[in-house]
């Protein structure tokens, strides 16, 4: 249910005369349009006067009262349920994804589909979505970073349009457009929670005895619990929403359009209860047995709490010509879980943790974008011309969890490093139109675009495989398990490293990219209009490409229409899909075995099923593939391909028996202490992933009905 108070009192500025607009997107219409077949378009068009009805390819227009009254906190969950085939899924247990949900449109994945903000190319998030997950290997634009009180409109293009807009427009473009009110403010207050039960997953009263007190077994060796029939009770995210927007006239027909917004958003749980022992592996009627709360999964929405302006600005400066200027701000924590470690799990450590413990995963995400320009006439002939930067930060903190390869001396929280993305965009567009036929548009221009990213790499303590051994930690396991190194690196997220077998991977990449488009928009007669498009691109690296389109519409009887369209398309690899790179280590029977890629938690089929609480959840699995290597001092590591439990759903190489995961020699310091295996790993710093994979310039993932990487 959703509360909402809020007062309102608006009133729309004069239409800014001006045109062309960028990455070939066209004049700007108001951003108080009303919704409906007559309401004019900007996107997809040059032409000053096309509507939704006469348009020649499909395109949804949303305007921003639709938005806010819709109960929804989220711009793109608010989006979802207005416009067709646009899909923003809930992940769950998927690392940052979890935080920066991904949206696509028209079933293909999220790095086809174009975001623009006032016409203008939205840089991108950070991250780079590579777990089980819709739109898994893409790279996509944080759309909940756009405050749903500041759009006045959005419309949405359901059709390739690569040859207008450039890369990514594949799938379509989603235009969102700001709000030019220059007096009057709204001021909202929303709060919404949830209240019910979880379909299919019983409450849970305790453990079932039998004869002597003793638990009873079922077949697989699990704990039979008690229920009460019914489905367990679920009252959990809340969710708050703070915004205010203020618009305030600049000189005589200027405008100052104001947003600020504060959400957040109480984590849900929709996991079910761990049937399994969770302490002595060999008995199973301790105390704490029957006392431990098996609700011990998190499986649901992540809590995030959001705030940040937005600022959206213009300013005739004289008949001709008009000022614009318009920034974005973003701030946002996040956390979400990972499986849970039980406490007789090898990966405990039970002088820290005695009841096992379930790792969380905060983030801080940092996103701004700014774009200024001047837009214009000059005798017949429209101009826009623009410049912006945007930039997205994303870091990772690990807590509750703890590295068990450095035993009692472990910390448990850890910074696991960050990812960074920044854009810098040109764009000049012109047109003009002429009386010929039934009235004809022309227009071309040009983009220039720079893009960069990095990787940071996180702390030591984070990655580092130390001397400690399984039992140790956990001294109920003995023989072979016992004297097994522990599982280096923290639990549920080790952090990016610096150098990846001898390959820095941290340095800044970057990518330029040229681009000369062009368009012809005519009415061949009262009833049949035909638009052709052509756009030359070249990105550094990838070699040049040409692409076109042609649409047309004809309007066949006042009440029938035909229309339809052709294009070609083209998409450069995302910069984070080129040149992301990291390893994590999993300890399979003593043996360590390096990923060349990062997933989200290496939990086995049965933690997932645990978690979802059907035991139905099936994740994408990228083809594994394990090879021998040598050590250092000439023995064998291990078969290959052997069986990877827990792992098997990204590409793995065997790394060595011995070998730490980053360490700064092969083997681990089987003498030496924690301090002082810590010291000898900072000492390293630059040479303590030599010995394992490099992930570099290929994830090594292929996905079903997308791009290989």
């Amino acid at each position: 249910m959703v509360h909402a108070l809020g007062i309102a009192r608006a009133a729309s500025s004069p239409r800014l005369r001006g045109a062309g607009r960028g990455a070939g997107a066209g004049q700007l219409a108001s951003a108080g349009a009303a919704e409906g077949d007559d309401s004019i378009i900007v996107t997809g068009t040059h032409r000053g006067d096309r509507t939704v009805l006469d348009s020649a390819v499909p395109i949804d227009v949303v305007t921003g009262e639709a938005l806010t009254t819709r109960g929804l906190a989220e711009t793109a969950r608010a989006l979802r349920d207005l416009v067709p085939s646009f899909n923003f899924p809930h992940p769950s247990i998927t690392d940052g994804t979890d935080v920066i949900r991904p949206a696509t449109l028209r079933g293909l994945g999220p790095d086809h589909t174009l975001v623009l903000v006032n016409g203008k190319r939205r840089h991108l998030a950070a991250l780079l979505n590579i777990n089980g997950s819709v739109g898994r290997g893409s790279q996509a634009v944080d759309i909940n970073m756009l405050p749903s009180p500041a759009l006045g409109r959005v419309e949405v293009l359901r059709d390739g349009a690569a040859a207008q807009y450039g890369s990514d427009a594949i799938a379509g473009v989603i235009n969102f457009q700001l709000r030019e009110d220059r007096a009057g403010a709204r001021l909202v207050a929303t709060f919404g929670t949830h209240r019910g039960r979880v379909a299919r997953v019983e409450e849970v009263t305790g453990v079932r005895t039998g004869a002597g007190g003793l638990p009873v077994l079922m077949p697989d060796g699990v704990l039979t619990l008690e229920t009460t029939g019914r489905n367990r009770r679920a009252n959990d995210g809340d969710f708050l929403q703070l915004s205010s927007n203020f618009g305030l006239p600049v000189a005589a027909e200027g405008f100052l359009n104001v947003t600020a917004e504060y959400r957040d958003r109480k984590p849900t749980n929709r996991a079910g209860h761990d049937p399994r022992r969770q302490y002595n592996v060999a008995a199973v009627s301790g105390p704490a047995e029957f006392s431990f709360d098996r609700l011990s999964h998190r499986y649901g929405d992540a809590r995030t709490e959001d705030a940040g302006p937005a600022v959206n600005f213009g300013l005739p400066l004289d008949e001709n010509v008009t000022a614009y200027a318009f920034g974005t701000y973003g701030e946002r924590d996040g956390e979400s879980a990972g499986f849970c470690r039980r406490s007789n799990d090898s990966r405990n450590v039970i002088g820290i943790c005695r009841d096992g413990f379930l790792p969380l995963i905060t983030s801080k995400a940092k996103d701004h974008e700014f774009f200024a320009g001047l837009k214009g006439a000059f005798g017949e002939t429209r101009f826009d011309l623009s410049f912006g930067h945007g930039r997205n930060a994303f870091d990772f903190r690990i807590i509750n969890s703890v590295n068990a390869s450095l035993g009692a001396a472990s910390p448990t929280e850890f910074d696991a490093g960050g990812l960074r993305y920044a854009q810098y965009l040109f764009n000049l567009d012109l047109n003009r139109s002429f009386d010929w036929l039934a009235g004809v548009t022309l227009a071309a221009g040009l983009e220039w675009r720079r893009e960069t990213y990095r990787v940071r790499p996180g702390g030591v303590a984070s990655d580092v495989a130390g001397p400690v051994r399984v039992g140790e930690n956990n001294p109920q396991f003995t023989g072979a398990a016992g004297t097994a190194f522990a599982a280096p690196g923290a639990q549920v997220f080790p952090s990016f490293q610096p150098v990846i077998g001898g390959v820095k991977v941290t340095g800044e990449n970057a990518r330029e990219n040229v681009s000369l488009y062009a368009e012809a928009d005519a009415n061949l007669t009262a009833k049949w209009s035909l638009q052709l498009a052509g756009r030359f691109e070249d990105p550094s690296g990838f070699g040049s490409d040409w692409n076109s389109k042609a649409a047309t519409r004809w309007q066949a009887r006042e009440w029938f229409a035909l229309r339809g369209g052709v294009s070609t398309g083209f998409r450069a690899p995302r910069l984070a899909q080129q040149f992301f790179a990291a390893s994590a280590t999993n300890n399979v029977g003593g043996a360590l075995l390096l990923q060349r890629d990062r997933h989200a938690d290496p939990g086995s089929r049965r933690d997932r099923e645990l978690a979802t609480g059907r035991g139905r959840h099936r994740q994408a699995r990228a083809h594994a593939w394990l090879q021998p290597q040598q050590e250092p001092d000439g023995w064998p590591a291990g078969p290959a391909r052997s069986a990877q439990p827990g792992a098997g759903d990204h590409a793995v190489r065997a790394a060595g028996g011995r070998g730490g995961r980053g360490g700064a020699s092969a083997g681990r310091p089987g003498e030496a202490g924690v301090a002082a295996c810590l010291d000898q790993q900072e000492g390293a710093l630059a040479e303590r992933a030599d010995d394992a994979v490099a992930g570099f310039g290929d994830l090594g993932v292929e996905e079903e009905g997308a791009d290989a990487l």
